[in-house]
């Protein structure tokens, strides 16, 4: 007889296993734009393997139970550090590793040697309880990283994880409240596998939808270099509202087009490489005898950015240090 317990572990293992393929996809992905691909193989994978060790303990031996709960601890707790560097990659803002990782190996060090001891059990509302604390930390870098220049796809991406996730956490609390519900304690991985789904028809969806764009794109990667003629020809791509309509326009291109093959060809896509040029004006003009004076707000300004923070940050991520010191140490050099 089928029950909602058998119905809930099939959706589960199925999710599980699109889970490994897509940690899987994103550990042997090619592309230079995919930046975050090792942390977001690594989240997939660690989730893949978390909502397998939540079916295996309900049918696991007495004998074994215990280590099997000590696994999905551990992958409960790693769960949250990964997936805030994830989301911080995707905000464009640095965080320490190490200091990430301290809680967790805290955590886990603490339950393995009590229960060597034998005085405890890995508790997985403690667990569940990090996870939480490191996604408010993820809110935090996200809201914190909304007037940045994070592109418009990573923010939606970011907001996309930020929202699972609190589902996944909404899950976790009713499973906390009802911990001997038996159907209650397939809630998190069911959760997890559904959104899961949704992720894969999403992007399913997408690969169909951009396969006429492809083949509108340019032909060949040399085009970029005129794509680059047109975008700064009359220093049009240096006022602040200038788009990827703008240049699709120049170009003779629809702007699913050129976004594609700006995709493929130019690492970080319209944004890195409108920002490119931006930053290569910028850093002329602070090298400029007569720009001396120039505040470096006039100079983000002239260099077509909307803010001095916005300016700092990719200033300071493209040539690894501020402005402001890239003033005081190049040489002067003339605007060609």
């Amino acid at each position: 007889m089928i029950t909602l317990s058998t119905i809930a572990a099939a959706i589960s293992i199925a999710g599980a296993c699109n889970l490994a393929v897509i940690g899987a996809g994103f550990a042997t992905s090619k592309a230079r734009s995919l930046s975050v691909r090792p942390l977001a193989s690594g989240l997939a994978l660690i989730a893949a393997g978390a909502v397998m060790t939540m079916l295996v303990s309900d049918v696991a031996a007495p004998a074994y139970q215990r280590m099997v709960g000590g696994f999905e601890f551990i992958l409960t707790v790693f769960a949250g550090p990964v997936f805030l560097l994830l989301i911080a990659k995707l905000c464009c803002r640095p965080v320490a590793v190490g200091i990430l990782l301290v809680p967790a190996f805290g955590l886990c060090a603490y339950f393995m040697l009590a229960g060597l001891l034998g005085s405890v059990s890995p508790d997985m509302r403690a667990a569940a309880i990090m996870q939480m604390s490191y996604t408010a930390a993820a809110v935090y870098f996200w809201v914190r990283s909304r007037p940045s220049q994070m592109q418009m796809k990573a923010e939606r991406i970011v907001i996309l994880l930020l929202a699972m996730m609190l589902v996944i956490h909404g899950a976790q609390i009713i499973r906390m409240v009802a911990p001997y519900n038996q159907v209650l304690g397939y809630l998190v991985p069911v959760m997890m596998s559904v959104m899961v789904f949704g992720f894969v028809g999403w992007a399913a969806s997408r690969i169909v939808k951009s396969v006429p764009a492809a083949r509108t794109a340019p032909p060949a990667a040399a085009n970029i270099d005129e794509l680059r003629r047109l975008m700064t020809l009359d220093g049009v791509c240096f006022n602040p509202d200038y788009r990827l309509r703008d240049l699709a326009a120049a170009a003779s291109l629809s702007p699913g087009a050129l976004s594609a093959f700006l995709n493929d060809c130019a690492e970080g896509g319209f944004v890195r490489f409108l920002n490119a040029e931006r930053l290569r004006r910028a850093r002329d003009l602070l090298q400029h005898p007569d720009e001396r004076r120039t505040s470096i707000e006039a100079i983000a300004l002239l260099s077509g950015f909307r803010s001095r923070s916005a300016f700092y940050r990719a200033f300071t991520q493209a040539f690894g240090e501020t402005p402001a010191a890239y003033r005081k140490s190049a040489p002067p050099k003339n605007l060609s």
